[in-house]
């Protein structure tokens, strides 16, 4: 499922304040990304979303720079989201904190 169709209101905000710092290679990335995994920790009220470009990942990124010593991140406010990028530009996933708000939609979330 893409991630602007389970969480349109949050792609939006997180998109458009990417844009807004220069970032609006990651912004259309984010805004056609696929949400492979997600969970949700209540006691931290953080989401963690594993997310890839709508053509899936490169092989390289996944089976040999997708660890995480390939990756750096990028931390957007608002909404409060560390966007894990890989070596090669890519945006590879999401941690969002205080995402009480997403709860309800996460946990409706079923990976197939």
């Amino acid at each position: 499922m893409r991630l602007a169709e389970l969480l349109p209101e949050f792609t939006k905000e997180l998109c458009d304040a990417l844009s807004a710092r220069g970032d609006g290679h990651l912004a259309e990335q984010i805004e056609s990304s696929v949400v492979h995994a997600c969970s949700y920790d209540a006691g931290l009220q953080i989401a963690t979303l594993g997310i890839e470009p709508k053509g899936g990942s490169l092989t390289a990124e996944t089976h040999v720079i997708g660890g995480p010593s390939g990756r750096r991140s990028v931390s957007v406010s608002p909404p409060h989201v560390a966007v894990d990028i890989s070596n090669f530009g890519h945006v590879q996933g999401l941690e969002v904190f205080s995402a009480s708000t997403l709860a309800a939609k996460l946990s409706a979330f079923n990976v197939s």
